[in-house]
Order: C-alpha cells, then sequence, then structure tokens
C-alpha cells in the first residue's frame, strides 16, 4: 500500500514538472512576442523618443525572465522531489553521480533573455543621457 502511495505522489511530482516547464516555455514565448510588439508600438507611437520602446521592452524582457526563473526553478525542485520519491520507491541509494552542474539549456534561455533586456535598458539610458 506504501509503494502504491509512493507511486501515485512520484506520477503526481512527473505531471507538475510538466506544468511548470511547459509554462516557462510559454512564459519565455509570451515575453518575447509582448516585447517585440511593445517596442515596434511605441516605436511608431513615439517617434522623436527612440530610447522609450528599447527601455520598455528591455523591462519587458527582464521581468518576463524573472517569472521564467521562478517557474524553472519550481520545475527542479520537482525533479527533486522525484528523484528522492524514486530513491525511496526502488530502494537505491541517490546517487549525485547522474547530476550535472551544467546550466542546462532553459538556463542558457534565460541567461539570453536577461543579457537581452539588460542591453536594451542600458542602451536605452545611453540613447537618452549620453549620446544627446
Amino acid at each position: 500500500m506504501a509503494e502504491a502511495c509512493q507511486i501515485a505522489r512520484y506520477a503526481e511530482l512527473a505531471a507538475n514538472r510538466r506544468h511548470f516547464e511547459s509554462l516557462f516555455i510559454a512564459v519565455v514565448a509570451f515575453t518575447l512576442i509582448y516585447a517585440l510588439l511593445l517596442g515596434c508600438a511605441l516605436n511608431w507611437l513615439v517617434p522623436q523618443l527612440p530610447p522609450v520602446p528599447l527601455m520598455a521592452a528591455g523591462a519587458t524582457l527582464i521581468f518576463g525572465a524573472f517569472v521564467a526563473q521562478r517557474l524553472l526553478l519550481r520545475a527542479r525542485s520537482c525533479f527533486e522531489a522525484m528523484r528522492s520519491c524514486w530513491s525511496g520507491i526502488s530502494g537505491e541509494p541517490q546517487g549525485s553521480a547522474s547530476i550535472s552542474n551544467k546550466p542546462g539549456a532553459m538556463a542558457l534561455v534565460l541567461g539570453g533573455i536577461y543579457s537581452l533586456g539588460i542591453g536594451g535598458v542600458l542602451y536605452g539610458l545611453w540613447l537618452m543621457f549620453i549620446a544627446r
């Protein structure tokens, strides 16, 4: 009976992990599209102030990357809970040899979005105050 409960918990954790990973992808896609459309719209509405669209799109990218980072951390915590649950089911000790210290594709995507957002904000500030 206890093993059936652990298997059900493992399945629930796996579903939660898939959910957070799909939300991560959706948030990244929405953030990129929204930042692009916001930058284009503000450039069309306020053409005399080119720093405004850059800073608005950059801030949108930074905020979206922060939300995606929180989702990635939730997915990773579900994965760690799945590993401990599986080691309880199988009776094998939880080995750390299979865990990689490399950042992974999702973390690299986050780094790119953060870099793009910070670059947009800094370039907008540079255009506004220094390149007059």
